[in-house]
């Protein structure tokens, strides 16, 4: 029994650690050399009325400017504060589920990628993160479109997107042409013309016989 129970115990310390409190940690991936960057700190499942620790440790070269907790029952003078640089670290009692904890530093100006490791704990346990920022001046010319750069300004960065215009279908036009048909002298291709010729001919010819009847009946009397 006695076994049974301390391998409950070892489970419930192992455990613990997620059970902790959630944080999530929001700032710049990128900065200029010397320009202040605002680190947050989104605090979740917090337990109202215990005690809640976070410790911050900055990078060297960076130094802290200010810093304010919020959702904490203490006054912000109240709250302890422990600044040993790299160090910085805030104990609250939070006021319910949700708490937040912001300061703000400033860059070195040394260009380079620079890691903020944080660690936080309650009663339930304790967890840790990592994040990095890279410090760097934004430069025209360097393939990232970023920071102040517009395709005005850097279009080497920022190139203009090409919008291929509509196609529209259009049929071919057609140009009819008419060929003129130039005639040799005294040829004749208009059929009603030639129509008239032959009947002129039949009453010429019907003319004549007539003619000749009447002719031949003068003689006969």
């Amino acid at each position: 029994m006695r076994k049974l129970n301390l391998c409950l115990v070892l489970f419930l310390l192992l455990a613990a650690p997620a059970f902790a409190a959630s944080v999530s940690r929001s700032m710049v991936p990128r900065a200029d050399p010397g320009s202040v960057v605002t680190v947050t700190f989104s605090i979740g499942d917090t337990k109202a009325g215990e005690l809640f620790t976070l410790e911050d440790q900055i990078p060297d070269g960076w130094a802290i400017r200010d810093w304010s907790v919020g959702g904490a029952t203490e006054a912000q003078d109240k709250i302890t504060t422990r600044f040993q640089a790299p160090k910085y670290g805030w104990s609250f009692t939070p006021s319910g589920s949700s708490a937040s904890i912001s300061y703000t530093v400033t860059a070195p100006s040394k260009e380079g990628t620079y890691s903020f490791n944080a660690v936080w704990f309650d009663s339930s346990g304790q967890s840790t993160s990592t994040q990095s920022l890279q410090v760097r001046a934004v430069r025209c010319g360097d393939g990232i479109c970023e920071g102040a750069e517009t395709s005005d300004n850097c279009v080497q960065d920022c190139p203009v997107a090409t919008t291929l215009p509509a196609t529209t279908a259009t049929m071919p036009s057609v140009t009819t042409t008419t060929a003129l048909t130039t005639l040799a002298p005294g040829e004749v291709h208009n059929p009603i013309f030639i129509v008239l010729v032959i009947l002129l001919v039949i009453l010429l010819i019907l003319l004549i016989v007539v003619r000749k009847k009447k002719k031949d009946s003068m003689v006969s009397i």
